[in-house]
Parts: C-alpha cells; sequence; structure tokens
C-alpha cells in the first residue's frame, strides 16, 4: 500500500498484503489457512463501518511497517524485482529495471 488511509470506495482486498505472527500457531501464517486474511478483513470492515479514519489509519500504518510485507513488496514491485524491465514505469521508479534477483 503506497501511504495515506483507505481508499474511499474499496472493493478488492489483495491476499499478499496480510499481516502474519509466524510465531503464533493460529496465525494463518499458512497460505491455506484463512485466519489471518479473515481477521485482518474483518478488522477493515470495522474500521471502514465505524467511518474511523483512525483505525483505517492504523491498520494501513502496520501494513506499511511489517518487515515481511516490505521484503514482498521489494521482491515483486520494487529493486528486487526479477524479470524484464517495465518501461512504462517512470525512469528513476526502483522496478523499472528488472533484473536477477539480488542478494538481499
Amino acid at each position: 500500500l503506497d501511504g495515506g488511509s483507505i481508499p474511499k470506495g474499496i472493493v478488492l482486498h489483495h491476499a499478499n498484503w496480510i499481516i502474519r505472527d509466524y510465531a503464533s500457531e493460529d496465525s494463518g501464517a499458512d497460505a491455506s489457512n484463512p485466519t489471518a486474511k479473515l481477521r485482518q478483513l474483518s478488522e477493515l470492515r470495522e474500521a471502514v463501518e465505524e467511518k474511523s479514519d483512525l483505525k483505517q489509519r492504523q491498520l494501513v500504518q502496520r501494513i506499511q511497517e511489517d518487515p515481511d510485507l516490505a521484503n514482498y513488496h521489494r521482491r515483486t514491485f520494487g529493486d528486487l524485482r526479477h524479470g524484464p524491465q517495465w518501461v512504462a514505469l517512470p525512469p528513476a521508479h526502483p522496478a523499472r529495471p528488472g533484473g536477477r534477483r539480488k542478494s538481499r
């Protein structure tokens, strides 16, 4: 998520932006276990239905600060992205070059 609060009229929740507690057995850390996703969707629904900007911002902040999600973002859209150059992106965009996977 690139920042700010939950977008107005949100209709999609991307499964790869789930905060997972890998230390907990019932966390939903295994992708086949929907626990973490359902918990986060419930939290999002509550924040939206309550029209609570604070709760929405707190959820976004936790997503932005999660180190596992930051690594996922770098591998998928950032400077660690594998693949061909994305010429549609601006020249200074970190994901534009593509290439081989880089060491962390």
